[in-house]
C-alpha cells in the first residue's frame, strides 16, 4: 500500500480483535514507512465495522472521520504506554524496553528521530540515552574535529586543480598555502 499511495490509514472494528488487528497492521508498517509517507489508525464503534458504519452515517461521516485517524506514533505509543505507570521508575523503564525492538524496525530516520524525542519525553530519559540503549545510530551527532566539510572550491581553484589533475609536475612548483 505504501508503494502505491502517500497516506494509508487502516480502519479497525472498535473491540478487542480489532485492537490486535491494528498492532499486528502496526508492526508490519514500520519498516517500509518513510519519511514522505504517513500512516494512520482509525478505530470505529465497537458495534460497527466499516461496512455497517457507512450505511448507518453515510460516506460523509466516515470520510470525516478518517481526516481524524490516529497517527501511527501516537497509536504505537498509546500501545506501549498501556499498563505501564509511567509515574515509576520501573514503569518507564518497561516502556523503553517494550519500544526497544520496534525502534530498530523504523527506517524512516526523521520519523524515528520524532518518536525518540517522544520516547524520552515520557520515559524522562535523554534522548542519547534511549538511542544508546536501543542500539541506534544518532542522527544528530557532531562531526569529528576536523572532519567539517569545506565550501566548494572556487571556479579558479577549481581550474587549478584540474590542470595539477593533468599535469602533477606542476605542482611541485606552487606555494604550499596553495
Amino acid at each position: 500500500l505504501l508503494r502505491q499511495a502517500d497516506r494509508v490509514i487502516f480502519c479497525f472494528d472498535g473491540d478487542n480483535a480489532g485492537r490486535k488487528a491494528a498492532v499486528r497492521a502496526l508492526e508490519a508498517s514500520l519498516e517500509p514507512l518513510a519519511d514522505n509517507k504517513t500512516v494512520a489508525f482509525l478505530f470505529l464503534p465497537a458495534e460497527d465495522d466499516p461496512d455497517s458504519y457507512v450505511r448507518a452515517h453515510g460516506a460523509e461521516a466516515f470520510r470525516l472521520l478518517a481526516r481524524q485517524a490516529m497517527p501511527l506514533t501516537d497509536f504505537l505509543m498509546q500501545e506501549l504506554k498501556s499498563g505501564k505507570d509511567l509515574g515509576t521508575a520501573e514503569g518507564r523503564s518497561q516502556l523503553v524496553h517494550a519500544a526497544k525492538p520496534l525502534l530498530g524496525r523504523i527506517q524512516a530516520p526523521l520519523l524515528r528521530l520524532q518518536f525518540v524525542k517522544l520516547l524520552a519525553g515520557a520515559s524522562a530519559f535523554s534522548q542519547a540515552e534511549i538511542e544508546s540503549v536501543c542500539g541506534l545510530r544518532s542522527l544528530a551527532r557532531k562531526p569529528a574535529p576536523g572532519s567539517a566539510r569545506r565550501g566548494a572550491p572556487s571556479p579558479m581553484a577549481r581550474k587549478l586543480l584540474r590542470v595539477i589533475v593533468q599535469q602533477p609536475g606542476l605542482a611541485a612548483r606552487l606555494p604550499v598555502e596553495l
